[in-house]
Formats: C-alpha cells, sequence, structure tokens
C-alpha cells in the first residue's frame, strides 16, 4: 500500500520550516506548485537524491518548529528529498524523541537511562507525575557526566537541555524563559568541556581569558 493516500498537507509552519532549510522548491516534483513545464519534464533527480542525507535535519526543523511530525509535514519532506513515505515515517518513528502520534505542545523529556536512574530519576518522575506537566521518559540524553538530565522542548523555540536537574527544576521550569539550545548546568569542575557555552570558540584573548595556557 502506498502510505502518500494516508498523508495530509503540510501546515504553512511545517512548510516554513522544511523550506528555511532546504530552500524552496524548484518544481511540481519537489514539492512546489506543478507548472504545464512540470507536466512535460521531471529533472532534478540526481540533485534531490544527493539532499536524501537532509532527512533528519529536515525532521529535526519541524519538530523544533511545531513540536510534532505531523502527516502532511511527512508528505513535504518526503517530496522535497524524493524520499519515499513509508521510509521518512520508519525514520520518524525510530527515534524516540520525534512526535509522531500528537499535536506539539510544551515537555520535558526525562532521561530514565541507567546513570540517571542511580542519580534519582525515578523520584523526579514521581514529582513530574504528580505536578500536572506534560513530561516523557528518554532514551539517553548524552548527559551521562552531570545526571539527573532533563531537555525541555517548547514548540516553535526548539531544545533546552538540563544537568544535573532538580525537583524544582523539572517542575517549574518556565519555557518561555529558556534560550534555544542552552544547556543549564553548573561547569566550574568540569575540565575540557567546562568552557562549552561561556567562550568563543575561535577566540584565542577568550580562551586565555578562561585560564588557557595555565598549565603552561
Amino acid at each position: 500500500m502506498d502510505l502518500r493516500s494516508l498523508l495530509d498537507q503540510p501546515t504553512d509552519v511545517e512548510r516554513g520550516a522544511v523550506d528555511d532549510l532546504l530552500g524552496p522548491p524548484d518544481s511540481g516534483w519537489r514539492g512546489g506548485e506543478f507548472s504545464a513545464f512540470d507536466g512535460r519534464v521531471a529533472y532534478g533527480g540526481h540533485a534531490a537524491r544527493a539532499q536524501r542525507h537532509l532527512l533528519l535535519p529536515a525532521l529535526h526543523a519541524v519538530q523544533d518548529a511545531t513540536g510534532s511530525v505531523s502527516r502532511g509535514a511527512l508528505a513535504y519532506i518526503s517530496d522535497r528529498l524524493t524520499v519515499p513515505p513509508a521510509e521518512a515515517y520508519g525514520v520518524a518513528t525510530f527515534y524516540a524523541l520525534y512526535n509522531t502520534d500528537r499535536p506539539g505542545h510544551e515537555v520535558v523529556h526525562l532521561c530514565d537511562d541507567i546513570v540517571c536512574a542511580q542519580k534519582g530519576a525515578e523520584d523526579l518522575a514521581a514529582v513530574l507525575a504528580d505536578s500536572g506537566r506534560e513530561w516523557e521518559r528518554s532514551p539517553c540524553l548524552g548527559q551521562c557526566d552531570r545526571a539527573p538530565a532533563a531537555m525541555y522542548h517548547s514548540p516553535g523555540r526548539g531544545y533546552a537541555n538540563a544537568a544535573p536537574v532538580t525537583a524544582e527544576d523539572v517542575a517549574e521550569v518556565r519555557f518561555d524563559e529558556l534560550p534555544h539550545g542552552v544547556i543549564h548546568q553548573d561547569q566550574d569542575d568540569l575540565r575540557l568541556l567546562r568552557r562549552i557555552g561561556r567562550i568563543e570558540p575561535t577566540s584565542l584573548p577568550g580562551y586565555q581569558e578562561s585560564g588557557g595556557y595555565e598549565a603552561l
């Protein structure tokens, strides 16, 4: 069965998120409006296939913008990248952080992998369950060294990571005050990663001001 028959039209927001990443569609065969010329000639095959590696970024762009990856968004991404809808759906449903079955909303993703579990993730889960806040269990968020970890997602604003988090953090977080992509954590006891988010990585003076070359 062709999944295309089950798909919907993308919203303007979904279309805009994909177009911001890929640029505007250049033909009806790649998500644009069909013209009389498109009805006679199909082009762009090699160029479109060369962009198939952008499937994950395209899904992520839509999820960032709307909080979910709808059937309409899947249809548009499939058209833009000439990826079969079944393949796009398989990728979107494989990764736990993509939301494909409900409208987007503000949500707390709480890591419950082994390290975070040992550091009190289940206690945080109990707090979230009583808080009335939308939350979900998540596989590893890549912050095992600062467990327990959480990730906040606000549609239209994107994601913000937090580690280590407390019960107060996850229950009372203000999504409208979270800058996109910022890791909220105390980095003073880190070594290799302590400058992340604090200095301009290409600035030698910034490196020196943050303690660079002190060992020498």
